[in-house]
């Protein structure tokens, strides 16, 4: 195919950040990348369905939060449950927000260090925050989160990352905070074995299990990005399946068949690209690991704070290892945020060391760092900077006073 006219070019450029002309008819990239992921209609198409079921998951939330209320009444703890907290100590409380407030800063800051390997960049303080707000809110709302990595790719994209960039970066992001959680879970798991497995029995070999299955996952995960080549066989090889049982021309049409083939073969270059620039910067992922894991240990630790605002003093490296046993058993629950599985967890793991209050310092603890954080997140998942020239790059440079081959390990050319 032969290139188009420089008049051309620029005319495709300058339109990509309307909404005037759909993405799927050109065969050929605007020559602006940054900003080819801000007018595309299925950009536009996914946050609906993520806003669908995560509606559905704060109406399923809505309620198992009013059945706690309800039975608290039935079973006439309601009297116990209002002492407690009536005795609970509010600067706890405000340190456990705090803490939260906290987990959601190390997030925007992994991915602001991310975008920094981009000198083009248009992603600003504001982008990264609600990047990672977007995870958390479409996240909890959803089963298993399923709905927390679409919604990040997709605000990415908004914050001016083509499709494929913005998968690499939202990967990358997230084998890096597993590869955290991993990281925690197995010391705390070793330091406090003993204890553990003496008070709860085979309950730490579940957890083991599940440390290791994120281990598993994340290994694939970027297996994956590291060959990109086998995700365009596998894109084309969908594209063949549906082509031969005639399903192409209702779900694709036959005129934006090869658009789509196009359209694979563009993004997973880009993504293959993208992910292996980032894998390359070990500087910069090495910082990402390091908040990822101030970030695991900010979530975590708000079980201890939750403990101290009820006069409950436990050690704070056990309490961090309970804290962890509840997340991790709370994630194979097939339920938006855990619901039902976390509950189970808390009250099994922290009910006998607060006794009658184990259900108030719970529901207090939920509303904090479930309820409260995630109808923050939702508010700044649509938070956004202003997208006039680069936003990340160029002040961390200043700032280090370091040259970009340093750092980034690219041609600061280009």
């Amino acid at each position: 195919m032969s290139a188009l006219p420089d008049e051309e070019k620029k005319a495709l450029a300058d339109g990509a950040g309307t909404a005037g002309a759909p993405k799927a008819e050109a065969p050929v990239a605007p020559s602006s990348p940054k900003t080819a992921g801000q007018s595309g209609k299925p950009e536009d198409d996914k946050p609906k369905t993520n806003r669908k079921t995560a509606i559905i998951g704060a109406l399923f939330l809505a309620v198992v939060l009013i059945g706690n209320i309800v039975y608290l009444y039935v079973t006439h703890q309601v009297d116990e449950a209002g002492e407690a907290l009536s005795k609970a100590s509010v600067g706890w409380l405000v340190a456990m927000g705090i803490l939260m407030l906290g987990n959601l800063v190390f997030g925007g800051a992994a991915y602001l260090i991310t975008a920094w390997l981009d000198p083009e960049t248009t992603m600003g303080v504001r982008d990264s925050i609600s990047v990672e707000a977007s995870g958390t809110f479409f996240g909890n709302l959803t089963p298993l989160s399923v709905g927390g990595l679409p919604g990040q790719i997709w605000r990415l994209c908004k914050a001016g990352y083509t499709p494929g960039e913005a998968t690499a970066v939202q990967l990358a992001r997230f084998s890096v905070y597993q590869l955290a959680q991993t990281i925690v879970a197995a010391v705390l798991l070793l330091a406090y074995w003993g204890p553990i497995q003496a008070q709860y029995g085979r309950i730490i070999w579940v957890a083991f299990a599940i440390v290791g299955f994120k281990v598993v996952q994340t290994a694939i995960i970027v297996l994956l990005c590291l060959f990109p080549n086998f995700v365009m066989r596998a894109g084309n090889w969908l594209i063949s399946v549906l082509k031969f049982w005639g399903l192409t021309k209702k779900l694709i049409g036959e005129a934006r068949l090869e658009a789509w083939r196009l359209g694979i073969h563009e993004e997973t270059t880009k993504f293959g690209m993208a992910f292996r620039q980032l894998a390359g910067a070990w500087r910069q992922m090495l910082i990402v690991l390091i908040v990822s894991i101030l970030q695991v240990g900010c979530f975590y630790a708000t079980d201890w704070f939750a403990l101290e605002a009820f006069g409950v003093h436990l050690g704070f490296g056990e309490t961090l290892c309970l804290g962890t046993l509840v997340q991790l058993v709370a994630t194979v629950v097939p339920t938006p945020g855990g619901t039902g599985g976390i509950e189970a967890a808390f009250l099994y793991f922290f009910s006998g060391a607060l006794g009658s209050a184990a259900l108030s310092c719970f529901l207090v603890w939920r509303v904090v760092t479930f309820y409260a954080y995630t109808g923050v997140c939702g508010a700044l998942t649509f938070m956004k900077s202003s997208h006039k020239g680069t936003k990340v790059y160029a002040p961390i440079q200043r700032f280090i006073g370091r040259n970009a081959v340093d750092f980034a390990g690219s041609d600061p050319k280009r």
